[in-house]
């Protein structure tokens, strides 16, 4: 999806830099909300993977460039 957003144009890999602390606290709450026992162990063990594919996805956008737009009146 990352890869997608990026390649449009949509999001890119200083948007997701800079609303990275935002980012962590709302997987921290999925992963507490998510988890079916209270137990911090169980969160950690989804937060983690979470946050790992949060910044893969953030360095993937860091790689893809948004594709360049094709000027119509030059054809």
């Amino acid at each position: 999806m990352a890869l997608l957003l990026a390649r449009m144009g949509l999001l890119t890999a200083g948007m997701m830099h800079r609303f990275r602390r935002y980012a962590i606290i709302i997987l921290a709450i999925a992963a507490a909300v998510i988890t079916p026992t209270p137990d911090v162990v169980n969160m950690l063990l989804l937060f983690v993977p979470l946050w790992v594919l949060y910044e893969v996805s953030l360095i993937i956008c860091w790689m893809v460039r948004p594709l360049p737009k094709k000027d119509l009146q030059d054809e």
